[in-house]
C-alpha cells in the first residue's frame, strides 16, 4: 500500500470520527435547549468543558520532569 493511499485512508477515517462527534454534539444539545434557543446555562458547560479539555491536553504532552513553558529573554549585544 502506497503512502499516499495510506494518508487519505487515515483522512478518511479522521473525517468521519470527527463529523460523527459533531453529529452527536448537535443532537446531546439539542435535548438541553430550551425551546426558544435561550440557553447560556449550556454555554457555561461548553466553556467549561473545553477548559477542562484544554488542561487534560497540557497534562497529557507533558512529561515526567518537565517544568512549564519559561518565558525566554532576547540576547543581547
Amino acid at each position: 500500500m502506497s503512502r499516499t493511499r495510506l494518508r487519505g485512508q487515515v483522512f478518511a477515517l479522521y473525517d468521519t470520527l470527527f463529523n460523527i462527534t459533531q453529529v452527536v454534539a448537535v443532537s446531546l444539545a439539542a435535548l438541553f435547549v430550551k425551546d426558544n434557543g435561550y440557553s447560556p446555562e449550556l454555554l457555561v458547560v461548553a466553556t467549561a468543558l473545553y477548559l477542562l479539555g484544554g488542561a487534560g491536553y497540557l497534562l497529557a504532552r507533558r512529561r515526567p520532569g518537565d517544568s512549564l513553558p519559561q518565558t525566554v529573554e532576547p540576547k543581547r549585544g
